[in-house]
């Protein structure tokens, strides 16, 4: 599904693909036209890798978000039971009570040396993927809270499952 929000977080479906075909149409480039017609600023996804790729062929210009509700579940798998609460009120407070960029920064940067020695794989994976993570607080306060997962889109998939 792609789903556009505007300034002030209102949602439109632009295009909706079923299947294998999704993958097919944006690796080929053929975005929909409805969505060729708006400025495209960003895009979310969560671990699909070919998506992310293929967005950014079609918008070079285009800022990419990781979807940061799929991140903490995933490092959530990875952690073990003892420590999941501590490390999962952890990095809800850096990334979901904070909207100054220096200080998430600052305040994962002590997650990271809390948690290197016990975690160092998961720790990395973080790293290398902050800056994705983060590119949400590049925009206007408004706009955070639409892109920071893509729960919005999985939603309206069940909605239509549903109905």
């Amino acid at each position: 599904m792609i789903l556009g929000v505007d300034k002030e977080g209102y949602r439109e479906i632009f295009d909706f693909f079923v299947g294998a075909a999704r993958k097919r149409i944006w690796m080929a480039g053929d975005s929909s036209i409805a969505l060729q017609k708006r400025r495209t600023r960003w895009g979310v996804f969560d671990c699909l890798s070919w998506l992310e790729k293929a967005f950014q062929t079609v918008y070079p210009k285009a800022d990419v978000q990781r979807c940061v509700v799929h991140r903490v579940r995933k490092t959530l798998h990875c952690i073990r039971r003892k420590d999941q609460l501590e490390v999962a009120e952890e990095l809800k407070l850096i990334f979901y009570l904070h909207r100054n960029k220096e200080i998430v920064i600052q305040m994962f940067q002590q997650f990271e040396s809390k948690w290197s020695s016990k975690y160092p794989r998961e720790n990395k994976s973080w790293g290398n993927e902050l800056d994705v993570i983060l590119t949400l607080m590049d925009y206007p306060s408004s706009i955070p809270s639409v892109i920071y997962s893509t729960n919005a889109i999985k939603c309206t998939i069940k909605e239509i499952r549903n109905n």
